[in-house]
C-alpha cells in the first residue's frame, strides 16, 4: 500500500512537535492556542499519514513511540530549514530597510557625505532617511522611537548610548569690514563688548552653553545675540547688528563665505559630536552604526 506522505503538511510537524516537547497534549494545545480536541485530531491525522503511532496516551500525558521519537528529530530539522527560508531569500536579494537618522545643525557636509558613502558600501539594503533638528529635539524624538540613530552636540544620557565621532574647534567668523589684525586665532577676551551671533540655546544647547560658560569664566561680557538659524546666519546677523558669529570652520565658510574666520583661545573650545542611537538595534542599524564608526576612524586617520 502506497502511504499518502506527500500530505503531510508543516502544521502536523509543527503540532507533533509541540507536543512532544509538552508531553501532554492539552499543555501543547494551550501553548498554540487550540482546543485539545483539534489539536489531538492533527496528531491522529500524522499518525494515519504515517501508518505507524507516534505517541503513547496515558492519564499523565503522552510519550513517544520509539517512531515518535524518530520523526521528532526529522522535524526539528525540517522546520528549522522551513525558519531559515525566508532569511535566506532576504540574503541574496534584501528588501530595503529604511533607517531613519537625524541630523543636527552646524555638522560638516563634506565628512557626513562620507559617513553616507560608507553606510551604502556596508549596508546597501538600508534606505536613510535623513532628518534636520535640534539636538534636544534627536534626542527625544529617539527615546520616543521615532529615530533609529542621529548625530548630535550633546552627549546622551540614560537610556541611550553614545560614541563621540569627533571634535570641531569653535571659532567666531568676522564681518569683513573688521580690520582686525588676528593671523590664525582670536583670544576670547577681544569679544568683550562686542555684539555676537550665537545660536539659541533650545537649538543648539551644549555649543551655546559652552562658549558662554567659557566668556564667564574668564570675566569677557559680549552682547549675544541668539537666534535659531540653519542657513539664515548673514540674514540674522544683520538683523540682530552682529559683527562677529559664533560658528565652526566649515559652518562659517558655507554660511559666511565672506567673513574672516579664526578659532578661539584663551580658553580653546570645542563643539562635540556624537552618534547616538538606543541600546536594542536591528541588525540593519547595527550595521550602519558599525559603518559610521569605521568610516570616521578612516577620515580621521587621513587628517593632519
Amino acid at each position: 500500500m502506497t502511504l499518502p506522505i506527500g500530505d503531510i503538511t508543516v502544521r502536523h510537524l509543527e503540532y507533533f512537535s509541540a507536543a512532544y516537547r509538552a508531553g501532554s497534549i492539552s499543555r501543547a494545545a494551550e501553548a498554540l492556542f487550540l482546543s485539545q480536541p483539534a489539536l489531538s485530531r492533527q496528531i491522529a491525522d500524522l499518525e494515519r499519514l504515517c501508518g505507524v503511532a507516534l505517541l503513547h496516551r496515558q492519564p499523565a500525558g503522552v510519550t513517544p513511540t520509539s517512531a515518535g521519537h524518530a520523526l521528532f528529530q526529522h522535524a526539528r530539522t525540517v522546520l528549522r530549514l522551513v525558519d531559515a527560508s525566508a532569511e535566506v531569500a532576504r540574503s541574496v536579494d534584501p528588501a530595503p530597510e529604511r533607517v531613519v537618522v537625524g541630523l543636527a545643525p552646524g555638522l560638516d557636509p563634506a565628512w557626513i557625505g562620507d559617513l553616507i558613502r560608507a553606510c551604502r558600501a556596508a549596508a546597501p539594503h538600508a534606505e536613510l532617511d535623513l532628518v534636520d533638528a535640534s539636538s534636544t529635539e534627536h534626542l527625544r524624538r529617539l527615546r520616543d522611537g521615532q529615530l533609529d540613530l542621529a548625530i548630535v552636540h550633546q552627549r546622551p544620557i540614560g537610556e541611550l548610548n553614545g560614541v563621540l565621532l569627533r571634535t570641531d574647534p569653535i571659532g567666531v567668523a568676522l564681518e569683513p569690514s573688521l580690520t582686525w589684525t588676528f593671523r590664525d586665532s582670536v583670544p576670547l577676551c577681544e569679544l568683550d563688548g562686542l555684539r555676537v551671533l550665537i545660536h539659541a540655546r533650545g537649538q543648539l544647547m551644549s555649543g551655546h552653553d559652552v562658549i558662554v560658560q567659557a566668556a564667564n569664566e574668564v570675566g569677557v561680557h559680549p552682547e549675544w545675540r541668539p537666534a535659531s538659524y540653519v542657513e539664515n546666519a548673514a540674514a540674522c546677523a544683520r538683523a540682530t547688528g552682529a559683527v562677529v558669529s559664533v560658528q565652526t570652520e566649515s559652518t562659517a565658510k558655507r554660511l559666511l563665505p565672506d567673513w574672516h574666520w579664526f578659532p578661539l583661545i584663551e580658553p580653546a573650545v570645542d563643539l562635540e559630536s556624537w552618534l547616538v542611537a538606543p541600546r536594542d538595534l536591528r541588525p540593519t542599524v547595527q550595521k550602519t552604526v558599525s559603518a559610521m564608526q569605521n568610516a570616521m576612524r578612516q577620515l580621521q586617520s587621513r587628517e593632519p
